[in-house]
């Protein structure tokens, strides 16, 4: 579902992610407060342990906070039941993560298919669909092959493909140039931009890059779970 210009499509209040490890509590979040506006491409950014991964997941329903509120598109993922929470993710968002999870199995074609066919798409609603996904991020003539057979780039792009077959509002990246060399990231990154910018929908990267993080129209540091100032 598409975003009003400037919209709030991602707010969060006061949210905090505690973790039990053992005979300790690991907090992973504590007391983040953020928005994020359709629109525009936002890099989390951070040591590692700060917990970019983790608000990355509760923004995107993956997980939800121990305390405080996550209101996304206008539902409130802290009170939604698991199901409501399974259909949104389905509806609204698309992931894109750093080592690509397409089944090996499949064509890529299969793979973009993949989503909308778990949504009831009829098959050749989504195969035209997935084809014109395809053609968009220049694998039109690899369309049949295996992930076996592609380059990470390759892989890297029939993911993306996958995360826009459904038309999501929110686009939610992890690393998603990590294991690209710096042309193919650039690609990638120039595609998620476009999508922010042109179609109006929230494109969120976590990143270790710091030329990623310059390129996004904004730029949160997380440390020790906590927003920098």
């Amino acid at each position: 579902m598409p975003s009003e210009t400037g919209a709030t499509s991602i707010a969060l209040t006061e949210v905090r992610r505690v973790y039990d490890a053992g005979a300790r509590r690991v907090e992973a979040l504590r007391g983040v407060t953020l928005t994020l506006r359709a629109g525009t491409a936002t890099a989390i950014v951070g040591p590692s342990g700060s917990g970019k991964s983790t608000l990355l997941h509760i923004c995107g329903a993956l997980d939800r906070p121990t305390a405080g509120e996550v209101v996304v598109l206008g539902t409130n993922l802290t009170t939604a039941s698991d199901a409501t929470l399974t259909r949104f993710r389905r509806d609204h968002l698309g992931f894109i993560f750093q080592f690509f999870h397409l089944l090996p199995t499949l064509s890529a074609l299969e793979n973009v298919m993949l989503p909308a066919r778990l949504a009831r798409r009829g098959a050749r609603a989504a195969e035209t669909l997935a084809t014109t996904l395809l053609a968009r991020v220049g694998l039109a003539d690899r369309v049949q092959h295996r992930p076996a057979q592609l380059s990470g780039g390759e892989r890297q792009r029939v993911a993306i493909a996958r995360a826009l077959v459904l038309d999501p509002a929110i686009i939610l990246a992890d690393e998603p140039t990590g294991n690209l060399d710096r042309a193919t990231g650039g690609q990638v990154l120039s595609l998620l931009f476009a999508l922010a910018h042109e179609r109006q929908r929230t494109v969120f990267i976590v990143t270790h890059d710091p030329e990623v993080a310059r390129l996004c129209d904004r730029t949160v540091t997380l440390r020790d779970g906590q927003v920098a100032l």
